[in-house]
């Protein structure tokens, strides 16, 4: 429970007749001693590491160096095979074991929160009823915020919404129940630097251990401007001038549009009414 400074001697070590000090490499709290007073440790000596979690027990060793005991400490690795998939706290324990196998005591078990478990991808909830925006809407001043789900408790939600090679950063605010929301007028200043067309929303949630979610994209459409009137150029179009029974049955009847002045693009509907019945 002591607090150190960097620099600070813990403990002194004895090797040929020299005492050797062991000095803080950072500022902290001592929370255990895992060695007693006048404990024997020599080269070759097994250092024992035991971490418990999720109801999972793993024992990993390896041996001490000259070096490692002459300055008194020793570092031990763990990876994600060791600590496994768990959310919750974890025990590490430590224990040492000579050339002989002789053992000392487990030191006490040392608890920690562990969490290696990725948060899930946030939900985006459906928006403007059909996922787009026409100039109706838009001169209305009728954008919506953008909602979704699955935020965890305390994690922080990062959106952009990209079109292009144009990124914008959006600012979310979480609610009720894992609940999220773009505000809209947060929204609404950025489709103001955007062009029509397609853009899309991306979202990604960091948890209170650091880890991040696989990112959300949902598509969306814009477009605020009305497209102009189609012009017919020539009537239907047969061999013959007339449109028969043969003509229609083989779809040979061909009309000629205009889109000039229409604004028209890629993926608008052209819409043709007024057949005879």
């Amino acid at each position: 429970g002591a607090a150190v400074k960097e620099g600070d001697v813990l403990l002194l070590i004895e090797a040929m007749k020299m005492e050797n000090e062991v000095a803080a490499p950072c500022d902290g709290t001592v929370k255990q001693i895992v060695v007693s007073q006048g404990q024997m440790v020599s080269t070759g000596d097994t250092l024992i590491v035991i971490w418990r979690a999720g109801g999972v027990s793993v024992t990993r060793s390896r041996v001490l160096t000259a070096l490692e005991v002459a300055n008194g400490q020793a570092t031990f690795s763990l990876g994600l095979d060791d600590i496994g998939n768990v959310s919750g706290r974890a025990e590490i324990s430590l224990q040492l074991r000579d050339a002989s196998g002789n053992a000392s005591p487990l030191s006490p078990a040392h608890a920690l929160d562990v969490d290696t478990l990725s948060p899930l991808p946030p939900r985006l909830d459906s928006w403007m009823a059909d996922d787009r925006i026409n100039k109706q809407e838009w001169d209305a001043d009728l954008i919506a915020p953008i909602t979704g789900q699955l935020l965890e408790a305390g994690a922080t939600l990062t959106a952009r919404l990209r079109q292009g090679d144009t990124f914008i950063d959006l600012a979310a605010s979480s609610g009720a129940n894992g609940s999220w929301t773009i505000d809209r007028n947060e929204l609404l200043n950025a489709l103001q630097r955007i062009g029509d067309g397609a853009f899309s929303i991306e979202v990604k949630q960091t948890d209170l251990a650091g880890n991040v979610s696989p990112t959300q994209i949902q598509q969306y459409y814009m477009d605020r401007t009305r497209p102009g009137r189609p012009a017919l150029i020539a009537a239907p179009c047969t061999e013959d001038g007339w449109i028969n029974l043969r003509d229609a049955e083989s779809e040979r009847v061909e009309l000629r549009i205009s889109l000039a002045d229409t604004q028209a693009v890629a993926g608008d509907r052209i819409v043709i009414s007024g057949f005879a019945r």
